[in-house]
């Protein structure tokens, strides 16, 4: 049995996988995938709507900062290499973190925001180099400070993601 992988559009960055075979029981196991597949109506299994929401904006931030002085201003295009991290960077996120907003800074790093007040506010800058330098304000309270990333994240960027919701605030033994 081969694994065919498939992208149902160019502008869409989620994958749809489709397993074929040619024998009977391949056959019968595709007819009753389908079974199930139709039973769910247009209901659409996915990622969650949180990273797929990031996945498109980071192919709006390409489409949209991928030539040099975007801003008119001498701005650099959007790094490749910060995209492909800023994409694992999304998918090491657990479900529950809310959809952050992102940016594009004009050294072309790719910056995710999450702010539920303007004292409540915190942001991840990625570039090329596997570093993520954050920075936060929490009422009065400000932190700071630059991790690697190397497909997990640091504890200290995820407690901080959810110092911004305090009703969803995790803590770490």
């Amino acid at each position: 049995m081969a694994i065919i992988m498939k992208q149902n559009n160019t502008n869409n960055p989620t994958m749809f996988f489709k397993q074929s075979g040619s024998s009977e029981s391949a056959k019968d196991l595709e007819s009753k995938s389908e079974k199930i597949r139709s039973s769910f109506g247009s209901t659409t299994i996915s990622f969650g709507d949180a990273l797929t929401t990031i996945l498109e904006s980071l192919l709006k931030l390409r489409n949209e900062y991928s030539t040099k002085d975007w801003d008119g201003y001498g701005a650099e295009q959007i790094n490749e290499r910060s995209l492909i991290i800023a994409e694992r960077f999304a998918m090491s996120l657990p479900f529950e973190i809310p959809t952050p907003n992102l940016y594009v800074l004009p050294n072309g790093k790719i910056v995710f925001e999450w702010r539920k007040s303007k004292r409540q506010i915190f942001s991840v800058s990625i570039g090329d180099d596997n570093y993520l330098s954050y920075a936060g304000l929490f009422g009065t309270d400000t932190t700071y400070g630059t991790e690697y990333f190397d497909d997990k994240l640091p504890e200290i960027v995820v407690s901080n993601i959810y110092r911004v919701y305090s009703t969803w605030e995790k803590r770490f033994a």
